[in-house]
C-alpha cells in the first residue's frame, strides 16, 4: 500500500573501501504531516553509531491528507479517542510487509531490527512491535 518513496541507505564502507552486508537494519517512521526526508538527518545520526546498519525511510500511507507533499501513515481527519486504535490497527498489515521485504532486501532478520519512530511513527512502531517476529526493538519519541 506504499504510496510515497523509500529511501534506502547501505552501511558505510569499511576502512579498507570494501563493501559491507549490513549488520542490522533500521526502519525510521516519520511523525504526523511530515514527510520521509524529514527523518533522513535523524538516520544519519543513527548511521553514524552504528555504520553498519542499512537504513530504510519510508513515506508514510496516507499521501495527500495534508497537501505540500507531507504524509501521515494514517488519517487523521476525524480521528478521535474511538477510532485511534483502528486506524492505527489498519495500517499495521502494510507496515509489516515494508519491515520484512527490507529484512529480505537487506539479509537482516528480525532479531536485528529496530523500528524508529517519532510522533505518529512512533506510534507505529510501538504496535507494530506487538508482532511476533517482525523486531527486536522499537525506538519511539516525540
Amino acid at each position: 500500500m506504499s504510496s510515497g518513496r523509500v529511501f534506502r541507505f547501505g552501511p558505510c564502507a569499511s576502512e579498507s573501501g570494501r563493501e559491507r552486508r549490513p549488520s542490522r537494519l533500521f526502519v525510521f517512521l516519520h511523525g504526523c504531516g511530515a514527510t520521509a526526508q524529514s527523518m533522513i538527518p535523524i538516520a544519519f545520526k543513527f548511521q553514524a553509531r552504528f555504520p553498519s546498519a542499512a537504513l530504510v525511510v519510508p513515506s508514510g500511507f496516507d499521501p495527500g491528507a495534508r497537501g505540500s507533499g507531507a504524509q501521515d501513515w494514517y488519517p487523521t481527519l476525524g480521528l478521535n479517542v474511538d477510532n485511534h486504535r483502528e486506524r492505527v490497527a489498519a495500517v499495521l498489515p502494510d507496515v509489516e510487509d515494508l519491515v520484512r521485504r527490507e529484512q529480505t532486501n537487506f539479509g537482516v532478520p528480525a532479531g536485528r531490527t529496530v523500528l524508529i519512530g517519532y510522533s505518529q511513527g512512533g506510534t507505529v512502531a510501538l504496535e507494530s512491535v506487538k508482532t511476533p517476529g517482525l523486531a527486536a526493538a522499537v525506538v519511539a519519541f516525540s
